[in-house]
């Protein structure tokens, strides 16, 4: 088991990061890579600047993704979508 305490701030990105498989993890933090941001600290970060996310929504638009329901985050969420 792990846990995650949240701040306001952080748990948008620590809710979506936390839902679904280890591979869906994994396929997020790449495409947080390949956008030129960071996940740390319970934030999304873009070089030194914190960005603050209102919903999952926002964090999926920020990674040029479509939404997926918690329910079918697995390694296959996002196979009709270009890497």
């Amino acid at each position: 088991m792990e846990l995650s305490i949240a701040q306001p701030d952080t748990f948008w990105p620590l809710v979506l990061i936390r839902t679904g498989d280890a591979d869906f993890s994994q396929i997020i933090m790449k495409r947080v890579l390949k956008c030129g941001l960071e996940q740390r600290d319970g934030y999304l970060w873009k070089g030194e600047k914190k960005i603050i996310l209102n919903s999952e929504e926002e964090y999926f638009r920020i990674l040029d993704l479509p939404v997926v329901p918690p329910h079918l985050r697995d390694k296959m969420a996002f196979k009709n979508v270009k890497a």
